[in-house]
């Protein structure tokens, strides 16, 4: 009697490994694996701060979960965020973990490369500076140029505050009097030559006066 309850419960035992290993067999061969970058984004940043240098824009996920789902899973599905609000000026270390980043429920977050992202924070200031006209080439034979001026003179700049500091005038895109004989008034572009300069203000006009020579 004795021998047929251990012989019962060997069973048993074996009857709940081999359902377990069933259990995982079927369900491992519907799993998948998937590596998306993601572009990296930036919340709480404080509004007068910006970002001037960042050594990575997006992030590598690892994603393992159901390969139905997997397969119809899109960049916009996956979010990565960054939050800035413990930022400090200059260059700082920021990590990202699973808690920064946002999936489907039944998707499991594998991988993150990077997890730490060097960013580098500067004061947003503004400051005014003048504006100066460039002209290229020449009027028609018999005429030239008497004078060159803007309006505005002075344009209100914003930006980075290492790079606001910097400039102390901005050129316009060249205006063309090539064979004109007529003075006129053109709509031109202030360049900046920098991703962290914005400017203030409304268009900047060129006004050129040209007369004939005489001879």
């Amino acid at each position: 009697m004795k021998r047929f309850f251990e012989s019962r419960a060997s069973l048993k035992i074996a009857s709940v490994i081999i359902a377990i290993a069933l259990w995982l067999f079927v369900n491992s061969r519907g799993v998948s694996e998937i590596t998306i970058s993601v572009p990296l984004e930036i919340k709480n940043l404080a509004e007068d701060h910006e970002i001037v240098s960042q050594k990575a824009n997006d992030v590598n996920v690892g994603l393992k979960g159901h390969e139905r789902i997997i397969k119809s899973i899109k960049i916009q599905d996956i979010r990565v965020y960054l939050d800035m609000s413990k930022m400090k000026e200059g260059w700082g270390e920021y990590y990202i973990n699973n808690d920064n980043i946002r999936v489907p429920s039944s998707i499991a977050v594998t991988k993150i490369d990077p997890s730490l992202i060097k960013i580098k924070v500067e004061q947003t200031i503004s400051q005014e500076v003048p504006v100066k006209v460039r002209t290229s080439g020449r009027p028609a034979r018999g005429f030239r140029v008497i004078s060159v001026d803007v309006e505005p003179q002075v344009i209100t700049i914003e930006g980075a505050k290492s790079v606001i500091n910097r400039i102390k005038s901005l050129n316009t895109e060249d205006v063309d009097v090539t064979e004109r004989r007529d003075s006129f008034v053109e709509a031109v572009e202030v360049i900046t030559n920098g991703k962290n300069v914005r400017i203030s203000g409304g268009d900047v006009n060129a006004t050129v006066t040209i007369k004939r020579t005489g001879k």
